[in-house]
């Protein structure tokens, strides 16, 4: 039986979650083509518009190809419950600033009310003050805040046109209405991009995280997001040299391999605010999509000609699957540049 609604329908939540993340990795392991499983991680993106102009991302640098928008509330549900059932993790964004859409609240409930660990990231600079209460409420399991420094001159340097301070007030109401709820299990998170301008003040960001009583984390960057099927790896980490941290510890492309085993045809996949399916959340161009319309039905698109076709890659089986013109996937193996 492909992957799709009917099997897990009769089911609680909870089992058909255990069932299908026990039958995903089985199947990862396998590297079956056509699966029974359906992804145990979808992304969900609430809008692939942003309020900032951070200085390596598509959306904020105006590369993201029309169209643009905010995901209709009806479009969500109908992704949600098809989906969010058996799926460990619901992650509400990708490419643009998920606070911006006006039913966000009403999203993270929705989600949160599968049983799915759901997520939220922002730049927290369009949170309004009264969203602080409803936000911590909403069931929501983890919000990560991207704070790139801890001087608002490091800040900016990445997140152009953030305000700092703005952040952190917003930061301290979510701590102080989730200390007022009481049972809210909200885990908030200081997200540092580790860049080489501020590679220096992480110790200080760590600190002021932990005084405003949330948690910390550093994540390496990223650079060429969106190249992945046009340069190679090597030419991507020489355009982006410059922002790139001295540490070695905090240089992803030091100390990572590229070649292996894209999972991620596997175990997730991606929705556009407008219902469109992609394979990662590294690709943009409406060319790369898997589908051009969210189907309730997944398996269809799930076990479809382009994802067959894309795990085939990595299966060594790559003559079982028809050619796609275009294959995004074909490109990124291509040019060394696995996730």
């Amino acid at each position: 039986m492909t992957a799709g609604r009917s099997e897990w329908s009769t089911m609680p939540h909870a089992l058909r979650r255990w069932l299908n993340t026990a039958r995903n990795r089985r199947e990862l392991a396998a590297r079956r083509l056509r699966l029974a499983s359906l992804p145990q991680i979808v992304f969900i993106d609430p809008a692939n518009v942003c309020n900032l102009r951070c200085a390596l991302c598509p959306t904020g640098q105006g590369k993201i190809p029309p169209p643009h928008g905010c995901m209709p509330l009806d479009l969500f549900e109908e992704v949600v419950w098809a989906l969010g059932p058996t799926a460990r993790q619901l992650h509400l964004y990708n490419w643009g600033e998920p606070l911006l859409n006006k039913d966000i609240l009403q999203m993270v409930r929705l989600a949160a009310a599968t049983g799915a660990k759901v997520y939220l990231a922002t730049n927290l600079n369009a949170m309004k003050p009264e969203m602080a209460e409803p936000l911590v409420r909403s069931g929501l399991y983890l919000l990560s805040v991207s704070i790139d420094g801890a001087r608002q001159e490091s800040y900016a340097a990445y997140r152009q046109g953030g305000d700092m301070e703005v952040v952190v007030a917003n930061l301290r109401r979510l701590v102080e209405a989730r200390r007022r709820a009481r049972r809210s299990r909200l885990r908030i998170r200081w997200q540092f991009l580790a860049a080489r301008h501020n590679e220096g003040e992480v110790g200080a960001a760590r600190a002021q995280a932990r005084a405003l009583g949330v948690e910390f984390r550093v994540h390496r960057l990223h650079v060429g997001l969106g190249a992945d099927g046009q340069e190679s790896l090597s030419e991507r980490v020489q355009h982006g040299a410059d922002w790139l941290p001295r540490q070695a510890a905090l240089n992803r492309y030091q100390t990572e391999n590229a070649g292996r085993v894209c999972r991620h045809l596997w175990d997730r996949t991606v929705i556009n605010f407008n219902g469109s399916v992609w394979p990662c959340c590294q690709v943009f161009d409406p060319r790369q999509a898997f589908a051009d319309r969210f189907d309730p039905d997944f398996g269809r698109i799930w076990n479809g000609p382009a994802y067959m076709a894309a795990r085939a890659l990595f299966a060594g089986s790559e003559a079982a699957a028809p050619e796609i013109e275009g294959l995004v996937c074909r490109q990124c193996l291509r040019l060394g540049n696995v996730l």
